[in-house]
């Protein structure tokens, strides 16, 4: 009866032994102690762990190192799964993560799972949600319910896989978002009402890759939009039509991204016709066109206007094939004509391949200290011939810095294309072939006797930065040695080098000091 008492005084079951076991009693006892000193140390522990220096820090500066933590730099989705660690590593952290509505914002491919908790959790703070992958039907009704608080939106084309996805993400794009600031969209979707009614008004961000694109431009809201790219569309649209889509001014745009958008309007479609008003760009800052053909992008550049380009950064971009009837020289020549390359200085240029060999890219990026400055960037599996030419059609006296990448050319081109050059400062040869031919051109353009007067035609005089990205093979080291020999010529005559970087092996560098004042040995 004792024991029994003893149990029930505690509020526990009688242990069924104790009827065989007469310790049954004192283990009770110990146990209700043993528990006592669990909670002591778990008083003691917390006690310990208010001592501590990262303890001293407020709720609100722990909670900007969480989202600092929720961040990953190598993608624009946070580190959900991070977070929940965050959670878990003591009860303040816990609190002060689960009471802090910003991190549990973003909803996606990643918590699809856990969509209803983090929605609780991020209470009413604008949301990041992404449809890029199966989304459970009550997953994403739930969702979409809370499209006004929607801060950025971005439909992929694995979301629309799901069986019914693609209705209900479509009508719910023709509902109201007046929280929402961006919106991608993937294999755009049949929408032919205006989007979110109309009623987006911080919307600033637009992208739409793939689908048709001529039944939902005309239908996007332009009020506060900034940044808006339309890239690989299904079929690509006529310049006339797609600018006809658009406002007469787009005041507020600051980058525009048309790649593989445009095509050539038809020769049926004038100007005056179909187009009445060029396009105004007032505050444009950024631009990039691509194309498969040249005439869009120049008759894109001829119908619009480009206020602010000056300190711009513009990407023309298209493919160029050796045998058809377009060339690297047409290309330039009808930007020429557009009016392209005359209305702002050009700070700096690049031009250069992309994945394919027969593909030719013209950038025109920005000077911090001289509008007037050209970079060159060049790498061109085309007729080198024609390359040559590019040059010659530009104002070329004021380049400073030139990137190359030919594989061929001749000694008689290095005479013709650099002649004009007195302005170049810094040169990379940026493969094997470039390196031989210039190193053979420039030990043969400086011999040991030359004069005063020679010295005045010396190419390259002004350059100071020469940097070697390929290497030069066994046959090329007669040549090492005597551009060794050239260099320290041209330095007497106060053409020396500042600053050259070559590979490990390249030259035999005590010789090359004798020219160079700044040596820098890169491993291969």
């Amino acid at each position: 009866m004792s024991s029994t008492g003893s149990n029930t005084e505690h509020g526990k079951c009688a242990d069924p032994l104790s009827f065989y076991d007469p310790h049954a009693s004192k283990r009770f006892q110990i146990d209700d102690k043993i528990l006592g000193l669990r909670r002591q140390i778990q008083q003691l522990q917390v006690a310990r762990n208010a001592l501590l220096p990262i303890s001293s820090l407020p709720n609100e500066v722990l909670s900007n190192v969480f989202l600092t933590c929720r961040r990953q730099p190598s993608t624009d989705r946070p580190d959900m799964q991070g977070l929940l660690t965050l959670t878990w590593v003591c009860h303040r952290w816990r609190d002060i993560a689960l009471s802090n509505p910003s991190l549990w914002t973003y909803i996606g491919p990643e918590n699809f799972h856990w969509a209803a908790e983090c929605l609780s959790r991020s209470k009413e703070a604008p949301l990041e949600v992404i449809f890029d992958g199966p989304c459970a039907p009550d997953v994403r009704t739930l969702l979409l319910s809370q499209l006004h608080r929607f801060r950025r939106l971005n439909v992929g084309v694995g979301a629309q896989r799901t069986p019914g996805a693609t209705e209900a993400l479509s009508s719910a794009l023709t509902h109201p978002a007046p929280a929402l600031e961006s919106l991608t969209l993937h294999q755009t979707m049949g929408i032919s009402t205006v989007l979110f009614s109309g009623a987006s008004p911080l919307l600033h961000t637009i992208e739409i890759y793939g689908g048709v694109i001529t039944s939902t431009l005309n239908i996007l809201p332009f009020t506060a939009l900034k940044h808006l790219s339309i890239m690989s569309p299904d079929f690509p649209v006529p310049v006339i039509s797609f600018l006809q889509l658009l406002p007469s001014s787009l005041a507020g745009l600051e980058s525009l991204r048309l790649d593989d958008t445009l095509s050539p309007s038809p020769a049926s479609e004038s100007l005056n016709q179909h187009l009445s008003r060029r396009v105004y760009f007032p505050n444009l800052r950024k631009i990039h066109v691509g194309s498969s053909e040249v005439s869009p992008i120049a008759e894109f550049f001829e119908l619009c206007s480009f206020a602010s380009l000056r300190s711009s950064d513009v990407v023309v971009r298209t493919w160029l094939d050796d045998t058809g009837r377009e060339t690297a020289l047409d290309f330039l020549r009808l930007l020429q004509v557009s009016g392209a390359l005359e209305q702002r200085p050009i700070s700096a240029w690049i031009v250069h391949t992309y994945e394919k060999d027969d593909s030719i890219s013209f950038e025109i990026l920005p000077s911090s200290d001289d509008d007037r400055l050209l970079t060159f960037e060049l790498k061109h599996n085309l007729r080198w011939r024609g390359t040559v030419q590019l040059f010659t059609l530009l104002l070329t006296h004021n380049l400073r810095t030139l990137r190359l990448e030919i594989m061929d050319m001749s000694m008689e081109d290095w005479s013709r294309v650099f002649a004009q050059f007195s302005s170049l400062e810094e040169l990379t040869l940026a493969d094997e072939l470039t390196a031989q031919s210039f190193i053979q051109f420039i030990s043969n353009s400086t011999s040991a006797d030359i004069s005063d007067t020679d010295s005045d035609t010396l190419p390259f005089k002004a350059l100071r930065r020469l940097r070697f990205m390929g290497d030069v093979g066994p046959e090329s080291n007669d040549h090492s040695i005597t551009f060794c020999e050239a260099l320290k010529v041209r330095r007497d005559y106060g053409l020396g080098l500042e600053k050259i970087w070559i590979l490990r092996g390249m030259f035999d560098v005590d010789l090359l000091k004798e020219g160079v004042d700044e040596i820098i040995v890169q491993e291969n």
